[in-house]
């Protein structure tokens, strides 16, 4: 059964071949023909791919596009300007002794 991961071109090798890594992964995981890859393809893209979990380890069984951008435009961001006031007094203890 396939899974959906997503995976890190790593280096391309003098036979052709991709070596690749899970997404955020420190080691390249395995290799990959670059049949399977879209056109421009370059070490450091990380695009989603169709992987086989096997005994043997994990297969790459197609690599898909990358996503295109969606026609919304990109999150607004709030920026707050000045220092930032403090909702706490001054942080001393609060003295519940108080019936004096």
């Amino acid at each position: 059964m396939s899974r959906r991961i997503e995976i890190e071109l790593t280096s391309r090798r003098d036979d052709g071949r991709w070596t690749w890594r899970a997404a955020g992964a420190k080691q390249p995981k395995g290799e990959l023909d670059a049949k399977i890859l879209p056109n421009g393809a370059k070490p450091g893209d990380v695009l989603r791919a169709e992987a086989d979990f096997d005994l043997d380890g994990i297969v790459i069984r197609e690599v898909l596009p990358p996503k295109e951008r969606s026609g919304r435009p990109e999150a607004e961001r709030i920026e707050f300007l000045g220092r930032p006031e403090r909702a706490a007094s001054d942080g001393g203890r609060r003295d519940d002794d108080d019936d004096d």
